[in-house]
């Protein structure tokens, strides 16, 4: 830290904005003194001259796009709240524009005898947050208004997202309340729902829905999160017919522009004949390192599916078993019945024991998402064989990949 404040005083040595150099050693003072010094020194310079003149604005955020330099840069100012970094990492992403280095620093502004002081902090007492984007030379912007539009598109949505997020816990915590016992001991409802609250899930967006034969449609003047940010205004939740009691779990048709770039988890509950709550969001990573034996709903699917298997617990089938099923992703879990879960958990297994190539297809209700699984043995994999296996995927169910992963 002490060599970047060193390293900094002589580049602004013969600036007489002091002003900007302060900002500069407090924005730069945990990057790594290499990264800042393969920075093209104008762009960090000029930059530092444009966000000396953002700091005492008044507005959520501010935005600045340095693009005359060797290299863009672009400097966001906004009060603090999370998902920024890796929200607008994503949109740019989205623009194939690539980031060489992400600077950001929490900060604390404040006035101090009619000026306008910035200092470093690490904690909650920060009131806001820079982020600075030093883009590859080699990447093409669009116009600078596009990008900008783009820009204040997320850091809406995350507005929207991070004011209601009480809101929208509290009205998951009555959802829990709400459900009567003995639907509870049925389906783990209120369990599931504590779950969620307890770090679970990230809560983006709640909506209160209304039951129609094919559709749902809502009050737009009543949603939370999200919903209200003009970039989903219009979003059609899609239908599925709900159970009283039952937890169901479908895809948004939109991908989300907070935290991740991937359609949204929506969670309905049928409380009444008249009450449908809907929650949209993401499960959190921690969630896919739990047990499925620990995962309310889930785990009682597992514990069926091990009794209907038969093999005993300590037995070389049932370890192979719970291994299957540990690799699930945990939305398909609580998705599938557990019927076809013992179909593909059961023939999973199979494959431990006579490796070969198979490919279990499971479309979600509406037909609007397909998941597939395909296995094979180790020794049959290449790097190349993804974008084979995606193509014929595509043309056999006559769509798109949202998105791959992989495990080995």
């Amino acid at each position: 830290m002490t060599k970047n404040r060193s390293y900094l005083s002589q580049l602004f040595q013969d600036n007489k904005n002091t002003k900007a150099l302060s900002i500069a050693q407090t924005i730069y003072m945990m990057t790594q003194g290499e990264q800042l010094k393969s920075l093209d020194q104008v762009c960090v310079k000029q930059s530092m001259e444009n966000l000396s003149k953002l700091i005492g604005s008044e507005n959520s955020w501010e935005i600045d796009i340095l693009d005359n330099c060797d290299r863009a840069v672009i400097t966001i100012l906004n009060k603090n709240m999370p998902f920024v970094v890796e929200s607008i990492g994503n949109e740019l992403k989205n623009y194939s524009i690539d980031v060489d280095l992400a600077v950001h620093q929490l900060v604390s502004i404040r006035k101090s005898h009619d000026e306008i002081v910035l200092s470093p902090v690490k904690n909650s007492t920060a009131t806001h947050l820079v982020t600075q984007f030093f883009i590859n030379k080699g990447s093409v912007l669009p116009g600078k208004k596009i990008l900008m539009q783009a820009i204040e598109k997320v850091l809406s949505c995350i507005s929207f997202t991070v004011g209601d997020w009480k809101a929208m816990i509290e009205k998951a915590e009555h959802c829990a309340d709400s459900v009567p016992e003995n639907q509870n001991i049925l389906f783990e409802t209120s369990d599931f729902l504590k779950w969620l609250i307890d770090g679970n899930f990230v809560f983006l967006g709640y909506a209160k829905l209304e039951e129609r034969p094919d559709k749902f449609i809502y009050d737009k003047s009543e949603v939370l999160g999200i919903l209200k940010a003009d970039a989903y205004k219009d979003e059609e939740i899609p239908f599925i017919k709900c159970q009283n009691g039952v937890i169901h779990l479908q895809k948004s048709e939109s991908r989300s522009v907070v935290h991740r770039t991937a359609h949204m988890n929506c969670i309905y509950l049928k409380r009444d004949e008249k009450n449908i709550d809907m929650f949209m969001g993401f499960f959190t990573s921690s969630v896919y390192y739990q047990s499925v034996r620990e995962i309310p709903m889930i785990r009682r699917k597992v514990s069926n599916i091990f009794e209907k298997y038969g093999y005993p617990e300590a037995s070389h089938n049932a370890k192979e078993l719970i291994t299957a099923l540990e690799n699930f992703p945990r939305s398909d879990l609580i998705r599938s019945p557990e019927d076809e879960l013992y179909e593909i958990a059961s023939a999973v297994v199979s494959l431990s024991l006579v490796p070969g190539v198979r490919v279990f297809v499971r479309p979600e209700a509406q037909d609007r998402f397909v998941t597939c699984m395909i296995f094979m043995p180790r020794m049959q994999f290449k790097s190349d064989i993804i974008n084979t296996i995606c193509a014929i995927l595509s043309e056999q169910i006559n769509g798109t990949i949202s998105r791959h992963y992989i495990h080995i």
